[in-house]
């Protein structure tokens, strides 16, 4: 059989086809598409699934069953799903059968997120680190200074990375748990970490420009002291944060939207080597315009969305000829921003 065109399956499409959630297109439609298309599920949407539906055998069953009936199957380097995965569901009787399937599923899933969040947490202080320093630039009297402030922001940053990634992990774990869920925990979680690092930085800054030897109490004098409290009193970008309330209304003031993405810009070139990004651009891409929602729209960060940005190996694996089928607004909303139509049932 000819088909019209390659498509790519999101999460939200293959619960429309096995009937779950708020079915936003009948499975009849869908399945009278697919025998018109090549249609795709991605290790991606496949591990989201099994995740969601790690108590409803029938649909995991009926999933498993589609592959080479009605999908074909894509496996990525980042969050790979083997094929076999796939045949022992096939061939299990009970949920028990698969227990072990499941279990790495939903690691695998927890892990990528965690890795994911940590990045845009971390992107986001040093967008935030540099906004620190270009605000109050007129404060360095020399070279040294400016890079004692940065050692000092390189140290609260490089040193609590990995405490970052942990702590990411706790949280979705616990959220996986409850029925609060991950992404309201995630969501409370990142606002918190920025504040909170924001102000941290801040105080380090002002270390920095008087000279405390952070790793020696003992050698500060009470005027040192004095100063860095001074200081930190009176700072413009922290004055500026209590007055607006949140980190997005600062960033997207003209003083810092410029700084905000130049640096953000730099930063991209940078992560073009990382991992998750060097076979995809438009995972990138994505990763980048998600940042600039969080920084000037206010965005809340949702968990919810890194997985729909990792589908997006999808459309690079085949050059962008094929298209992503998707009701979800957002995801929509930049791909059409990076000039990628997606397609509608």
């Amino acid at each position: 059989m000819k088909y019209s065109k390659k498509i790519i399956f999101d999460a939200n499409m293959v619960y429309n086809y096995l009937n779950l959630r708020n079915v936003s297109v009948e499975r009849a439609t869908l399945v009278d598409f697919i025998l018109k298309n090549q249609c795709y599920i991605s290790s991606v949407t496949l591990i989201e699934v099994l995740v969601y539906c790690k108590n409803n055998y029938s649909a995991i069953k009926q999933l498993s069953n589609s592959f080479g009936e009605h999908f074909a199957y894509i496996d990525f380097n980042y969050v790979p799903f083997d094929n076999t995965n796939i045949e022992s569901i096939r061939n299990s009787s009970e949920l028990n059968d698969i227990a072990d399937v499941l279990g790495n599923a939903y690691d695998l899933k927890i892990k990528r997120e965690a890795e994911v969040t940590q990045l845009y947490l971390y992107a986001s202080l040093i967008v935030i680190s540099w906004c620190i320093v270009e605000s109050n630039k007129n404060m360095f009297n020399d070279s040294k200074q400016i890079q004692q402030v940065l050692t000092y922001f390189d140290a609260i940053l490089k040193g609590n990375a990995q405490n970052l990634l942990a702590n990411c992990e706790n949280i979705l774990l616990n959220g996986y748990k409850t029925k609060i869920g991950p992404q309201a925990l995630m969501k409370k979680d990142f606002s918190r970490s920025v504040d909170e690092f924001f102000k941290l930085l801040i105080f380090m800054f002002y270390c920095g420009i008087h000279n405390l030897n952070i790793h020696d109490v003992s050698s500060i004098s009470e005027e040192q002291y004095n100063a860095v409290f001074e200081g930190y009193g009176k700072d413009s970008l922290l004055k500026l944060f209590i007055e607006k309330g949140s980190i997005s209304a600062v960033l997207k003031n003209q003083k810092y939207k410029e700084i905000v993405i130049s640096t953000t810009n730099e930063l991209i070139e940078v992560y073009t080597e990382y991992p998750i990004f060097k076979d995809s651009k438009l995972v990138l891409t994505y990763f980048k315009k998600k940042l600039f929602k969080i920084f000037f729209d206010g965005s809340n960060f949702k968990t919810n969305d890194i997985f729909d940005m990792l589908n997006l190996y999808t459309l690079d694996a085949f050059n962008n000829e094929a298209l992503l089928l998707t009701h979800d607004k957002e995801v929509d909303s930049i791909l059409i921003s990076m000039g990628i139509s997606s397609i509608k049932i």
